[in-house]
């Protein structure tokens, strides 16, 4: 079920958001729009009504990491999951971010469609799952509208001193990109940061107007086009 509902729906219909992180202050931080939103209840609020304005029960909606944070407290953490997850309209997937370290069942148990922890290849109609270093690793590689696209959390060009520690994660990443041909990288992570890399491009709700987007919108206002099809490198997807 899961496999088809990918195949079926990893095209430009899909919705895409970045690092909500409902539970967190540190949001209301790196906006800095605290006359806009007033308390971080209202910010969270608004998340949630901006969400169920453009995501219909049947859409699917991408994810890119930090649904929530709140790593010291577990339990707190669960009871974010259970409290947000069954507001928000739409089939979701998400890529696990630094700050999504809750148990896995959690997050199908709570409604979400599907957690990607590891590499998912979707070319030619085929899918296949790759091994990884760090359950910080899951992305997806995928074409659409003319593109070979890496989604995943982190912004694979970024070199920001904040990140060391997940070097290992960024290079693995970024030799995936390279070995599958991958013209650019949709993330999370960055918030305000902006990442001098024209292949890097931010989906954090901080950019867009705190409201999931459409692919094709995302790619249409955001991404240059890219002239020839990108080609699968024959010895990992023979």
């Amino acid at each position: 079920m899961q496999s088809q509902l990918l195949l079926d729906n990893l095209n430009e219909r899909l919705f895409i958001t970045a690092d909500p992180q409902f539970g967190s202050h540190r949001l209301f931080k790196y906006i800095g729009e605290r006359r806009r939103f007033g308390s971080m209840k209202s910010l969270h609020d608004s998340l949630v009504e901006n969400w169920n304005a453009s995501v219909r029960d049947d859409d699917v909606i991408l994810c890119l990491g930090d649904f929530t944070q709140n790593m010291q407290n577990k339990k707190k953490s669960m009871k974010l999951i259970e409290k947000y997850t069954p507001r928000l309209n739409g089939r979701k997937l998400l890529i696990r971010g630094n700050h999504d370290v809750e148990d896995t069942c959690w997050y199908y148990d709570f409604g979400w469609t599907c957690l990607v922890e590891y590499p998912l290849i979707i070319l030619d109609g085929r899918m296949e799952w790759l091994s990884v270093p760090s359950q910080y690793c899951g992305c997806i590689v995928a074409d659409i509208a003319g593109r070979r696209i890496l989604f995943s959390h982190f912004a694979i060009f970024e070199d920001d001193a904040r990140d060391r520690r997940f070097i290992v994660e960024k290079a693995f990443l970024r030799k995936l990109f390279s070995d599958y041909r991958c013209n650019i990288n949709i993330h999370g992570h960055t918030h305000l940061r902006e990442v001098d890399d024209i292949r890097c491009h931010s989906a954090c709700v901080e950019h867009l107007a705190f409201s999931p987007v459409r692919l094709g919108d995302f790619l249409q206002d955001r991404v240059p086009s890219v002239t020839g099809n990108a080609a699968k490198p024959l010895s990992l997807l023979a």
